[in-house]
């Protein structure tokens, strides 16, 4: 079963809240990732992960299935300004055998992104992460698979409401772990040989995508590369493109659309080797939403369950529905993201 966790739990360790550039940066995702995954905190137990090792900069985790995830500190990787330990690097890998001095991992079939040896890796993350308060966060996960999702808001999140959620710089989700078919992939984020800012643009596009094995052959992907992509979050108005899109695909904000009183949950999917994979746990999409923006896609799925527009400070409450559980609209940036549902109902697990 999966459980969601929040920056509104109590409970949480303490994080570094300051504008001011530092290494502590990179320590809140750390915390996060292992209260979470491994350790649990307050009433919640963890999602059942293994710490398997981490140093100041960065943070080795296994999943049940054997299956390594580490996240390496954006300024160890590439040696910039401090502000870019508010960023980091996404890989995936079946063992571990210690931490290179550049920040990568060590072991078989390292890979970050489809490129092959790291040339176009994958990064996620964003110096803005707990400039203050108002910083909210989600992490759903059970012990093979977990969805992380940040809104860094910089201002009072409860006066952001309407199209200005969405809008808000470095807003993510990342996607870890087995898909339903056990695959071991990572998905959304800025793929790029490096970030080219440390407020990075976090998208959940076709691009942003990390797979430990080619499906095809079951063979590790390590520096071959191959070709692979996030095709099942693609917008109606967004064609196919080989690189981040800013198509503005979500537009609607009110629609004919007023009541949705059933679901039609879609696998978002994706393809490897020119072949279709099987979908993303606990993430679905109706397409009667994928174009609408977070606060109306909540207010269609709860109904006379509210009566209130949602802002940036309760747009990621966990309000379970009339079947006991709880469905959040994705995150990401608006031009590079389709709409898409993240939830703990076990029957997209």
């Amino acid at each position: 079963m999966p459980t969601f966790y929040s920056s509104k739990d109590a409970g949480l360790p303490a994080f570094y809240i300051s504008t001011t550039a530092s290494l502590q940066r990179f320590t809140n995702y750390k915390l996060i990732f292992k209260a979470c995954l491994v350790s649990g905190y307050g009433s919640r137990a963890a999602a059942g992960w293994t710490l398997v090792d981490e140093g100041d900069q960065f943070l080795v985790l296994r999943n049940a299935a054997g299956n390594y995830f580490t996240i390496s500190s954006a300024y160890y990787v590439i040696s910039t300004g401090l502000a870019y330990h508010g960023a980091f690097r996404v890989f995936l890998h079946a063992t571990y055998t210690g931490m290179g001095s550049t920040g990568i991992p060590q072991g078989q079939g390292v890979v970050s992104g489809t490129s092959g040896a790291a040339t176009l890796p994958v990064y996620f993350g964003s110096d803005l992460l707990y400039w203050n308060a108002n910083t909210r966060w989600v992490l759903l996960a059970d012990e093979q698979t977990f969805i992380f999702t940040m809104l860094p808001f910089t201002g009072n999140a409860s006066a952001i409401t309407g199209t200005n959620i969405d809008s808000t710089g470095s807003a993510g989700t990342l996607y870890v772990g087995a898909d339903l078919g056990g695959n071991h992939i990572a998905a959304g984020g800025y793929r790029a040989a490096t970030p080219n800012t440390h407020q990075l643009t976090l998208y959940f596009d076709r691009v942003a995508l990390t797979t430990l094995r080619n499906p095809k052959t079951g063979l590790l992907v390590d520096t071959g590369g191959i070709a692979a992509w996030l095709d099942g979050v693609i917008n109606v108005a967004s064609a196919p493109t080989t690189t981040h899109t800013n198509t503005p695909g979500i537009s609607v904000l009110a629609s004919d659309l007023t009541e949705l009183p059933t679901l039609e949950m879609h696998q978002l999917r994706w393809l490897a080797a020119g072949q279709p994979q099987p979908g993303l746990r606990g993430m679905r999409r109706e397409n009667l939403l994928i174009r609408h923006y977070a606060n109306p896609i909540r207010r269609l799925l709860e109904g006379s369950l509210t009566t209130t527009d949602y802002t940036g400070d309760s747009i990621l409450n966990l309000n379970p529905l009339s079947d006991g559980y709880c469905y959040l609209p994705l995150q990401a940036a608006v031009g590079g993201r389709g709409s898409a549902i993240i939830t703990d109902n076990p029957a997209y697990w």
